[in-house]
């Protein structure tokens, strides 16, 4: 072969070779590899801690990604998210390291191999007592676009300062004690956000525990402008919010168990819910916050829980226990932990706090008896006879001055034995909300003498149907008194008494009569005064 043949052909074999070189085809690299937890490096943990790694990547066309991690001992695993044991045997002082490599689908390996150093050192150097306070438990719930509070707390044995590091499911992160985490507005109505906590001190050394938070998404409230009334629908097992500005409906909320009795606090922030647990006898006083419709705490109390009050101080929750030997569950709402736990008649189910927060009155179904608790010594001080059955015990009667008019039929004393007889009748007036003697204070005053008759004294009386008598004695005086219902609006009563103090009484006379907030005054009455 000439040498000119021979150049062609070796020029067309090269040829031939750089159209097959240039013909393979390149394969992209993933990029952006990172280890994101922990998210200090290097870390410090003492021999046979379990460590949580996670590491994220991009591939810039949309391959899968394959995560392999590579540790100094010689093991490997292959998770985006792996548990990795410092082996019991490390020595405290040396080091063990974890290398990231990601892949895509290509088995193209990533651009970078992250690595992450390990600090083997003494369990003693671990903060301790790690724990998340807010929100307090995993049932906390909240709805796309809102504001979730999420606080953590932990010791260190040395006094070290700590560092509060919060990895959210969506792969963001925060760093303070306590932050603040908006739900998405693309969250799904359903699904959930976690929060892990992971503290370490100032050299770094991981705490001997993480803790994690689950918050779960659910649909927007509806706005609603005006108060609201809190519908309870038993075998639905939801609550109905009537708006009073529309009278419309504005939403339905759904509880896990038939539904018992709620209260609301005295400052409007709170609904306070009872019904049951897991199918089981009723035993959670659940805390709604009134704005966003959601439960924010639950208490656990006694097995059958049936209704709730609120103190007006908004310090203490009421529970009733209807069971055969009743109970009264008092619950710290700061803590929405059981304090106390009262006695009181058997099956209690309504319970009503009175509005100066002193006292609760507790419906015994089947007692037939009203339980007088002292909110301040957490104690029964009265039990008051009332009749069969009882069921609820409503709203205490507003007090304001509503004067009613009354006439004096028979006012007759004898200063020297201290005796009194009085009848009058009196007609309340058309905006009255009425009277409740066996639970309000009546008072007589007939010139500077004054005859108090005090709430659970008056007592219904056996042989004459809506009538109230009290027979005891007053300031060394006894008494007898008979108060009785003529109709809805008029009733009469009769007083007499013995060993009173008359001293200086004389014609006229203003005598004045009152029943919890209505009032009647008669400034001119006549009394026969018997020598």
């Amino acid at each position: 072969m000439n040498t000119k043949a021979l150049i062609m052909k070796v020029s067309l074999l090269l040829s031939i070779m750089a159209m097959i070189a240039f013909s393979v085809e390149v394969f992209a690299q993933p990029t952006g590899v990172s280890i994101t937890s922990p998210s200090i490096n290097p870390v410090g943990a003492p021999p046979g801690y379990s460590l949580t790694l996670t590491g994220t990547a991009t591939d810039p066309s949309g391959s899968a990604l394959k995560y392999t991690w590579n540790f100094s001992d010689g093991s490997y695993k292959q998770e985006q998210t792996v548990t990795y044991t410092i082996p019991a045997s490390a020595t405290v002082g040396s080091t063990v390291t974890a290398t990231l490599n990601v892949t895509n689908s290509a088995n193209v390996s990533a651009d970078s191999q992250p690595t992450l150093t390990v600090n083997v050192v003494s369990a003693s150097a671990q903060p301790t007592g790690v724990i998340i306070t807010a929100p307090p438990n995993n049932a906390a719930t909240a709805s796309p676009s809102a504001a979730v509070t999420f606080t953590g707390s932990a010791t260190d044995p040395n006094g070290s300062s700590l560092t509060y590091t919060w990895n959210f499911s969506d792969g963001s992160y925060k760093k303070e004690q306590t932050v603040t985490y908006t739900i998405p507005a693309s969250a799904t109505v359903g699904s959930s956000v976690t929060a892990i906590l992971t503290v370490t001190n100032a050299n770094n050394v991981l705490a001997d525990s993480t803790q994690s938070r689950s918050v779960t998404i659910i649909a927007a409230p509806a706005v609603v402008t005006g108060p609201l009334i809190y519908v309870t629908n038993y075998f639905l097992n939801t609550v109905t919010l009537i708006d009073l500005t529309s009278d419309e409906k504005v939403a339905t909320l759904t509880v896990n168990n038939p539904f018992f009795g709620q209260d609301v606090s005295w400052d409007g922030k709170y609904v306070y819910l009872v019904y049951t647990k897991d199918g089981v006898s009723n035993r959670v006083v659940s805390v709604m916050d009134k704005d966003t419709h959601t439960v924010t705490a639950r208490a656990d109390v006694n097995n059958g829980a049936y209704a709730v009050a609120v103190t007006p101080d908004g310090k203490f929750a009421y529970a009733t226990n209807f069971d055969v030997y009743g109970t009264v569950t008092v619950t710290d709402t700061a803590t929405n932990l059981v304090v106390s736990t009262i006695t009181v008649g058997s099956y209690p189910v309504g319970i009503s706090i009175t509005p100066d927060g002193k006292s609760a009155y507790v419906a015994n179904y089947l007692d037939g008896t009203v339980s007088v608790i002292d909110i301040a010594s957490k104690t029964v001080s009265k039990t008051i006879a009332v009749g069969p059955n009882l069921f609820r015990v409503g709203s205490l009667l507003s007090t304001p001055a509503v004067p009613f008019t009354f006439n004096v039929e028979n006012l007759s004393v004898a200063p020297l034995s201290g005796a009194l007889s009085f009848v009058s009748n009196f007609t309340l007036a058309d905006n009255s909300v009425g009277i409740a003697p066996t639970l309000q204070t009546t008072t007589l005053n007939i010139g500077r003498f004054i005859l108090v008759i005090p709430p659970g004294a008056f007592v219904q009386d056996g042989w004459w149907p809506g009538s109230y008598r009290f027979t005891g004695t007053f300031q060394g005086m006894y008494v007898n008194a008979l108060l009785q219902a003529l109709s809805e609006k008029q009733f009469s009563l009769q007083v007499y008494a013995y060993h009173a103090n008359f001293f200086g009484l004389k014609n006229p006379v203003t005598v004045q009569l009152s029943i919890g907030g209505e009032k009647g005054i008669r400034p001119s009455a006549t009394v026969n005064i018997v020598r």
